[in-house]
């Protein structure tokens, strides 16, 4: 191996223990560059050092704030129930919602009974209701009050006419107000927490309009799909009746008469009193509803009515007048003939 001379760089042959270019001395440099050397042993971290001094002792967690910690357990609670009582707030909104639906599917099926401001404060409270489920976490207090008063207003109609209220309207009332007094206790929370959210990922308002309009127009169509799917099922009756079922022998010319004989004399008071008791109210919006399509003026009835079977337990008599059509639809119900709709 040819040795390098540390003073003029030259490379000599192994053999020669003086460099043959300027005479410096090769044997002490080579051996210090050929002799193994250990690396220095690197120094050691205070980290390891204070770890050997700590071995054997037990872990301690670091301590938590008890105010905060207090103060965590608190949201968890107030988030566990504002859950439930947004439950009960999607449960009103599809109630009224599915009824507005019903109601839609009814006037198209050419029942008008029910008035068109009923079916406006339906809807208007489903609206309501659904927004309020979707942004309940975000304002606790005024979406409660949003749910508790239309509730409150409707359910203690009673009081307002010093008539006793029943168990399960006032167990409505109190559990809405109850919301209400959660709500309160979540914004001042919330005020003296102001670091903490309620709702860890809140909605836009475009995707929240937008997740409303699909809950809402769904409610609608279940109702009017039961709807429509009832008067299918009556209709069914007429085609493959039961082998059990039998038609009913109670004569419908009676009620037929009274009609008649009410109408001629243009009694409204008469013609309301042929609904059932159950359905009192339609009989006292008949005189609204007569006026609304023209016939307020009692126009003369054809002489006898076309009478229709809708199943076994169903029929429709059909008047012909100058002023348009009427339908009386007749249901038999505990072993009698009731009319349950007069449509125009």
């Amino acid at each position: 191996m040819p040795k390098t001379c540390p003073q003029c760089h030259s490379r000599n042959p192994s053999s020669n223990d003086i460099c043959q270019e300027c005479g410096a001395s090769l044997t002490t440099d080579q051996n210090k560059q050929t002799s193994p050397q250990m690396p220095p042993m690197p120094p050691e971290l205070p980290q390891r050092r204070a770890g050997r001094k700590n071995a054997g002792k037990k872990f301690r967690a670091p301590q938590r704030d008890p105010e905060r910690s207090r103060a965590g357990r608190e949201l968890k609670s107030f988030r566990t129930f504002m859950l439930g009582f947004q439950g009960i707030i999607w449960i009103a909104a599809f109630i009224l919602g599915s009824s507005a639906g019903f109601v839609f599917a009814d006037w198209f099926l050419g029942d008008e009974s029910i008035p068109a401001l009923s079916l406006f404060l339906i809807l208007a409270c489903s609206i309501l209701f659904v927004l309020g489920a979707l942004n309940l976490k975000k304002n606790p207090l005024a979406w409660s009050l949003a749910f508790a008063i239309p509730l409150t207003l409707y359910f203690g109609q009673p009081l307002l006419f010093r008539s006793e209220i029943g168990e399960f309207p006032l167990l409505i009332i109190l559990m809405a107000w109850g919301g209400v007094m959660a709500g309160l206790q979540v914004r001042t929370f919330l005020q003296e927490h102001p670091e903490l959210r309620l709702d860890p990922s809140p909605r836009s308002t475009q995707k929240m309009l937008l997740t409303g309009t699909l809950i809402l127009t769904l409610f609608l169509l279940l109702g009017a799909g039961v709807r429509w799917g009832g008067s299918k099922m009556e209709n069914v009756e007429a085609r493959a009746p039961s082998s059990s079922a039998q038609e009913p022998k109670v004569p419908l010319d009676p009620l037929l008469r009274q009609f008649e004989r009410a109408w001629k004399a243009k009694d409204l008071q008469a013609l309301g009193a042929l609904y059932p008791k159950r359905l009192a109210s339609r009989g006292r919006r008949l005189g609204a509803r007569l006026e609304k399509h023209g016939f307020e003026d009692f126009p003369a009835l054809d002489r006898g009515p076309a009478l229709e079977h809708k199943g076994l337990f169903q029929r429709r008599a059909v008047y012909e007048t100058e002023a348009g059509k009427i339908q009386l639809v007749y249901r038999f119900v505990d072993g009698k003939w009731e009319m349950v709709a007069l449509r125009m």
